[in-house]
C-alpha cells in the first residue's frame, strides 16, 4: 500500500468513534438582514458556495447539522444534514459569512430596491466582528513643529470590543489607543472618507452601525466627537483644535484608526482626468458613494470612500458643473449641476452627467502654449511686463495719495496688488497695513486678507500668511496654489504642496515675470522632492535655459540617480546670483556627497557651517543650524554641537520649544550610546558643566541613567583632580531627578571622598542621594561604601550591621577587613574562613589572590590563638603555597610550637626568616603588606 493510502487508513481510524451530537441552528431577524447561527464544535472550518438563490454550507469533521425551528427573514428554507446545510434565500439577497468564536454566522441582507441601485448609495452591510487583534503600527514621519532629529509621534491602534445586543444590530465601541486617537473595528470591506468643513472633521464609513463613543469623553481633544447615522453610512464629527489635522490609518483588515496630529502622514493626491465624456478620479480600493448634507453650505456632497488609507484630494478645484473639495481620505464632490452623478468604478470613481471635458488643464497644456483657462482665479495678476507694472504703480500711488479718505482703501488695495505682481512683498504688506488702519472695513475683506497673506509669503514671512486659511477665500485654483506655496515653505518637499503645484502650475506660468520667477523655482523643486517628478520634468524640458531652475535641474538629476551630473549641477547653481538658490545648491551638494560617502560627517558639518550666514532669519537657517549640530554630534564633536544649538536659542527665541526638543534628543543620543566613553575627561567636565540642565531633564524611562552616571563618574575620577571632579559630581547629583542616576552620582562622590580620606563627607553624599528600590548592583555598592565610611569614622558596629544582610564576596572581604582593623581576631578569623571557603578550591594549585586569602586567615588565627586552625592550615595548605615571600610568611605564621630542644634549631631559622620578610612583603602590595607589621613581634 502506498504512503498516501496508509495515511488515509490512519486518518479514518483516528476519526472513527461515536456519532457526534447534532449541531444546533438558530435563526433571528435584525434591521436590514436575517441571521442564521450554527453552534459548530471548536476548530470546525466551513466553506460557502452559491448557485443562484441556493446557498450550500460545508463543515469540516462531518458534523450533523440540525434544521432550525423557524427561518430568518430572506431565508425561504433551511435544511441540515451530514456535514452541511442548504439554504434557499430570497431573490437578489446578498449573503455573507463570518465567525464569532465557535459560531458560524450567515447573514442574508435585504434585497436592494431598484431605486437604491440607480442612486449609487452605499448598502448597509452586516458587521464582521474582528477575529484577531490588529497589529500595532507606528506612525512615523516628520512633524512640522519638530525637525527630523527631534521627531517622533506614534499611534498604536488596539482592537475595540464588540458589544452584542440580543435584539438589535451589532454596536461598535470606539477604543482610545493613544492621546487624540481612537480605533474602530470596521471590517475589511468598509471604506472611509474624511474631510474638513469649517472647524470640523467629518469622517464617513460606508456602513451603517451605531457607535459608542463613551471611551472618548475624558479626552480633551476627542470629547467633542459625535455620531450620526445616515441611511447607508455612519458619520463621525470632531471639532478640530487649532494646529491639528486628521489622519486615517488602517492598522489591520479589521480596524480603522482616527488620529488628530500636528502633521498627518502625507497623502497621495487624487487627480481628475478626462475619460470619455466623464471625469475619472483614480484611486486604490474604491468603496461606496455616500450622500451627505454639507454642514457649512447645506448643499449635497457626494463622498467616495476607500477601503485603504493614503489617498485624498490635495487641491480644491471649481468648475461650472462641480467642485472638488480637499480631503484627507477619499473623494468629496459638490455637484453644481442637477444631472451630475458619482459612481464607483474599477480604478476609482467616475463623474458623469454633464459636459465635464472643459474643466481640467494639464501642465503640458500650458507648456505647449495654451493658457490656464480651465483654472479658476481669485486675484488679478495679468502677464504684463515689468515696465508696464512700474508705470501703473506710479499712477496708482499718486491716485491713492490724492484720494479722499473714504475711498482711499480700495485704491491702496490696488497699489498692493500691483506691488505683488512686481514681487514686492514687504512693500505690499506695509501698504495693506496702512489701508486697514485707515479703513477698518478693509481688515474684514477676504480679498485684502488673501493679498496680505500672499505679500507675507513673498516677503519670506511664512507665519504671517495664515490669512490664506480664511474660508471666504476657498473655492478657486489660485487660492489652492498659494496655500501650496505656504505649505512648501513650511515643509520642504511637502507631498500635498507638490500635488497642488502639479494641478495649478499653469497659473504660475501665466503670472507676470516678477511673480512667476519667484514662484516657479519653488514649485518645481517641491514637485521633485514631493513625488511629482513627471510634472516637474515637463517644465524643465520646456525651460532648459531658465537659470532660475538650475537648482531644480540638479535635484532632478539626483532623483534619477545621476550623482556626478547632480554634483556638477549643484556646483553650477551654487554660483547663481540668486542668494536662495546659491545657498540651497551648496547645501544640496554637501548632503549628496555625504549620502554617497564621498565625505564624512565631520567634513559635511564643516562645509555646512560655512553656509550658516548665507541665508538668515527664516526656517531655512534654523533647519541648517539643527543639521550642522546633528552632523557634529555624529562626528563626535558633542560640545560644539550643543553649543551651536544654545546659540540658536538666542537667534530664534520664538522656536524655544523646538530647539530644546532637538537638544534633548541629541543629548539623549549621547547618553544612550558609547559616545561618552570616547570623550576626554577634561572635555567631559566642560560638557557636563555647560549642559547640566539637559541631564537633569532626562527621563529614566528614556535613558538608563544608572549606566550613564557610572561612565561619567569614571571619567571624572580618572582625572585624579578632586578639586575639579568633586564639585562636578556634587552638581550632577543635585541636578538629576530622584532615581538610579542620583544614587549613582552619590556613590561616585562618596568614592571620591573616601579616596581623599573624608569619611564624613562620603556619608553625607550617600545620605543626600538616598533613593529606594535601586537595582541590586547599585544598592550593594552603596552599602559597601557606607560600611567603609562608617568604619573609618570609628563606628565599626554600624558598619558591620550594614553588611549583615549582604552575602556577596565583597561584603565578606570588607567585614573581615573591618574586624582586622578593630583587632577582633576571633571574629576576623571566622569571616576570613568564610571568604576562604568561597574562593579557595579544595584541591589543586593556587593563584596569588587565593594564597593571600590563606595568608590573611593564618595571620588572624595566629593572632586569635586558634591553634587548631593554625595546625590545620599548616598541614593542609602549606604544601600548596609553593615558594616565594607569601609561602615563607605562611610557613612562619603556621610554624609548630617549640616543645623540645630539637625544635630550637628550627626556631632559629624561623626568627631569621621573620627579620628578612617585612621589606619584601611591602613590595608585594596590599593586602599582604599590612601583615608585615606583625612580623617583628614574631621575630622576638
Amino acid at each position: 500500500m502506498s504512503r498516501a493510502g496508509w495515511l488515509l487508513v490512519v486518518a479514518s481510524l483516528t476519526l472513527a468513534g461515536p456519532a457526534a451530537a447534532e449541531v444546533a441552528v438558530r435563526a433571528g431577524n435584525h434591521p436590514g438582514f436575517g441571521r442564521m447561527v450554527f453552534d459548530v464544535p471548536g476548530g470546525t472550518e466551513y466553506s460557502l458556495s452559491r448557485d443562484g438563490d441556493r446557498i450550500r454550507l460545508r463543515f469540516s469533521g462531518d458534523p450533523a447539522i440540525g434544521t432550525p425551528a423557524s427561518n430568518a427573514r430572506n431565508i425561504r428554507s433551511a435544511i441540515g444534514g451530514a456535514s452541511g446545510a442548504e439554504l434557499l434565500v430570497a431573490p437578489g439577497a446578498k449573503v455573507r459569512g463570518s465567525r464569532i468564536g465557535d459560531r458560524v454566522v450567515i447573514d442574508v441582507l435585504d434585497p436592494v430596491k431598484p431605486m437604491e441601485v440607480s442612486a449609487a448609495v452605499a448598502l448597509p452591510s452586516p458587521p464582521i466582528p474582528p477575529e484577531t487583534a490588529p497589529t500595532l503600527v507606528a506612525l512615523a514621519g516628520p512633524v512640522d513643529a519638530l525637525p527630523p532629529v527631534a521627531v517622533a509621534a506614534a499611534i498604536q491602534p488596539a482592537l475595540s470590543p464588540v458589544l452584542r445586543s440580543p435584539t438589535g444590530p451589532v454596536a461598535l465601541v470606539a477604543a482610545k489607543t493613544t492621546p487624540a486617537a481612537f480605533s474602530l473595528p470596521f471590517g475589511e470591506d468598509v471604506g472611509a472618507a474624511a474631510l474638513r468643513r469649517g472647524n470640523q472633521a467629518l469622517i464617513v464609513f460606508d456602513q451603517k452601525r451605531p457607535i459608542d463613543l463613551t471611551a472618548l469623553r475624558d479626552d480633551p481633544v476627542l470629547a467633542t466627537a459625535s455620531v450620526q447615522l445616515l441611511p447607508a453610512a455612519t458619520l463621525i464629527r470632531i471639532k478640530l483644535p487649532e494646529g491639528l489635522e486628521l489622519a486615517l490609518l488602517r492598522p489591520s483588515a479589521n480596524a480603522w484608526t482616527v488620529a488628530l496630529l500636528p502633521s498627518p502622514p502625507p497623502i497621495r493626491p487624487i487627480r481628475p482626468a478626462i475619460v470619455g465624456e466623464g471625469v475619472l478620479l483614480a484611486e486604490d480600493a474604491p468603496g461606496q458613494v455616500v450622500s451627505l448634507a454639507d454642514p457649512v453650505t447645506g448643499a449635497t456632497l457626494l463622498l467616495g470612500t476607500q477601503r485603504k488609507p493614503g489617498q485624498g484630494i490635495a487641491v480644491a478645484r471649481s468648475t461650472p458643473h462641480y467642485a472638488l473639495l480637499p480631503t484627507w481620505q477619499g473623494v468629496a464632490v459638490q455637484p453644481l449641476a442637477d444631472s451630475l452623478s458619482l459612481r464607483p468604478a474599477k480604478d476609482g470613481f467616475v463623474l458623469t452627467g454633464a459636459d465635464l471635458t472643459g474643466g481640467i488643464s494639464q501642465v503640458s497644456d500650458a507648456e505647449n502654449g495654451a493658457d490656464a483657462v480651465g483654472l479658476t482665479r481669485r486675484f488679478d495678476f495679468p502677464a504684463l511686463s515689468v515696465q508696464v507694472f512700474q508705470r501703473r504703480l506710479q499712477s496708482q500711488l499718486a491716485d491713492a495719495a490724492t484720494a479722499l479718505p473714504r475711498v482711499r482703501g480700495p485704491k491702496r488695495l490696488a497699489v498692493a496688488r500691483t506691488m505683488i505682481a512686481l514681487g514686492l512683498g514687504a512693500e505690499a504688506q506695509a501698504m495693506l497695513q496702512l489701508a486697514a488702519e485707515e479703513d477698518p472695513t478693509m481688515a474684514q475683506s477676504a480679498e485684502a486678507t488673501g493679498l496680505g497673506a500672499i505679500a507675507a509669503l513673498l516677503a519670506n514671512r511664512v507665519q504671517e500668511a495664515r490669512g490664506l486659511d480664511d474660508p471666504g477665500l476657498s473655492g478657486t485654483d489660485e487660492i489652492a496654489l498659494w496655500r501650496a506655496v505656504r505649505a512648501a515653505r513650511l515643509q520642504k518637499g511637502s507631498p500635498q504642496a507638490a500635488g497642488a503645484f502639479a494641478a495649478t502650475l499653469p497659473l504660475v506660468l501665466t503670472y507676470p515675470p516678477g511673480l512667476r520667477d519667484r514662484l516657479l523655482p519653488l514649485a518645481v523643486e517641491t514637485m521633485i522632492a514631493g513625488g511629482e517628478a513627471v510634472a516637474a520634468e515637463l517644465v524643465l524640458a520646456k525651460r532648459k535655459d531658465d537659470p532660475a531652475l538650475a537648482l531644480a535641474r540638479a535635484m532632478s538629476m539626483q532623483a534619477q540617480g545621476n550623482v556626478d551630473g547632480a554634483l556638477t549641477a549643484y556646483q553650477a547653481a551654487a554660483n547663481s546670483p540668486d542668494q536662495r538658490q546659491r545657498a540651497a545648491a551648496a547645501i544640496g551638494a554637501v548632503e549628496l556627497s555625504l549620502a554617497e560617502h564621498r565625505i564624512d560627517a565631520a567634513a559635511a558639518a564643516a562645509a555646512l557651517d560655512k553656509q550658516l550666514y548665507s541665508w538668515r532669519g527664516d526656517r531655512q537657517e534654523l533647519e541648517l543650524r539643527e543639521r550642522v549640530a546633528a552632523l557634529r554630534a555624529q562626528a563626535g564633536a558633542w560640545r560644539p554641537s550643543l553649543a551651536l544649538l544654545r546659540e540658536t536659542l538666542a537667534v530664534f527665541p520664538d522656536q524655544q520649544t523646538e530647539i530644546n526638543a532637538v537638544m534633548q534628543a541629541l543629548f539623549s543620543g549621547l547618553l544612550r550610546g558609547k559616545a561618552v566613553d570616547a570623550i576626554a575627561p577634561l572635555d567631559a567636565i566642560t560638557l557636563l558643566d555647560e549642559n547640566a540642565d539637559l541631564l537633569a531633564a532626562q527621563k529614566s524611562e528614556d535613558v538608563d541613567l544608572s549606566g550613564v552616571q557610572e561612565r561619567l563618574a569614571d571619567k571624572l575620577l580618572a582625572l585624579d583632580l578632586p578639586g575639579r571632579a568633586g564639585p562636578q559630581l556634587q552638581r550632577l547629583m543635585q541636578a538629576v531627578p530622584a532615581g538610579p542616576g542620583k544614587a549613582g552620582f552619590g556613590a561616585s562622590l562618596a568614592t571620591l571622598k573616601l579616596r581623599e580620606g573624608d569619611a564624613p563627607g562620603a556619608l553625607s553624599a550617600l545620605a543626600a542621594s538616598a533613593v529606594e528600590d535601586l537595582p541590586a548592583g547599585l544598592a550593594e555598592r552603596r552599602v559597601l561604601l557606607f560600611a567603609t565610611a562608617s568604619a573609618r569614622s570609628g563606628d565599626s558596629a554600624k558598619a558591620l550591621a550594614a553588611l549583615t544582610p549582604l552575602s556577596i564576596p565583597a561584603a565578606g572581604e570588607l567585614r573581615a577587613t573591618i574586624l582586622e582593623q578593630a583587632g577582633n581576631w576571633p571574629e576576623a578569623a571566622k569571616a576570613l574562613a568564610g571568604n576562604v571557603a568561597a574562593v579557595v578550591p579544595a584541591q589543586g594549585a593556587l593563584d596569588d589572590p587565593q594564597r593571600r586569602q590563606l595568608l590573611r586567615l593564618a595571620s588572624a588565627a595566629s593572632q586569635a590563638g586558634d591553634d587548631a586552625l593554625v595546625e590545620r592550615l599548616r598541614t593542609q595548605e602549606l604544601p600548596r603555597m609553593a615558594g616565594g615571600p607569601l609561602a615563607d610568611m605562611f610557613r612562619l605564621l603556621t610554624a609548630a610550637k617549640v616543645e623540645a630542644a630539637a625544635d630550637l634549631k628550627r626556631s632559629g631559622r624561623e626568627v631569621a626568616l621573620a627579620r628578612t620578610l617585612p621589606a619584601g612583603l611591602r613590595a608585594v602590595g596590599e593586602p599582604t603588606a599590612q601583615l608585615a607589621g606583625t612580623l617583628p613581634a614574631l621575630a622576638h
